[in-house]
């Protein structure tokens, strides 16, 4: 489910770009770096929250946002979001115990991220590969690779 920017109705083209406005906004004031940094998580908290501020008809838009993202999120990431699962737990104690004892302490969801990797197998690719040093996995900066 790729968006098309094909909306002949200018009010709904508008409504569309206001919601992107407000979205990319409301990334900024989380803490999101860039459209490349947007997790699914993200989306969801931000269609919950836009329909908690919305007047009572406009609610139905939630919905409508809500069944949007839930159906790009099937299409799109299917197969691609890994989830923190029993064994990535186990390899999380590992990460945010060895960290700090080396001088480089990890944020919380950096060792969950790294936990995840590496109970799977996987690489992370990231800017930030400073932040996985000594993980124990690769790490592939895409800006420089």
């Amino acid at each position: 489910m790729n968006f098309a920017a094909n909306i002949r109705n200018p009010h709904t083209r508008r409504a569309y770009y206001r919601a992107a406005e407000e979205f990319l906004a409301w990334c900024a004031s989380a803490g999101v770096p860039s459209i490349a940094a947007v997790q699914t998580g993200d989306v969801a908290t931000w269609i919950e929250m836009s329909g908690r501020e919305l007047a009572a008809p406009s609610g139905r838009h939630r919905a409508v946002f809500a069944a949007a993202a839930e159906g790009m999120f099937a299409e799109d990431f299917a197969g691609r979001v890994l989830p923190f699962e029993a064994r990535a737990a186990a390899r999380y104690p590992e990460i945010v115990l060895a960290r700090p004892q080396a001088g480089n302490p990890i944020e919380k969801f950096d060792a969950m991220i790294a936990a995840t990797a590496l109970a799977v197998g996987a690489s992370i690719a990231t800017r930030d590969a400073g932040g996985f040093a000594g993980c124990g996995l690769t790490v592939i900066n895409p800006w420089t690779a």
